[in-house]
């Protein structure tokens, strides 16, 4: 899985990598981004996506942050 998502709220974060992020939410947009991706490799591309979310976003950090925020 490569996840692609618009500037909004937290996903540029979450995603981390710059180049599977939309600046807007245009449909031009997303198929230029789609055509870039496309000359990439996208088996690497998705085990470092992984790693990213994986890393920063496992179930115990959201967990303990979400206990946190709630205290």
């Amino acid at each position: 899985c490569i996840p692609i998502g618009s500037a909004v709220g937290a996903i540029p974060e979450i995603i981390g990598d710059r180049r599977l992020i939309l600046d807007k939410k245009e449909l031009s947009l997303l198929d230029a981004l789609l055509q870039s991706v496309n000359s990439l490799d996208l088996e690497e591309l998705s085990k470092t996506s992984r790693i990213q979310i994986t890393k920063n976003f496992s179930f115990s950090n959201r967990k303990s942050q979400l206990l946190d925020a709630l205290q």
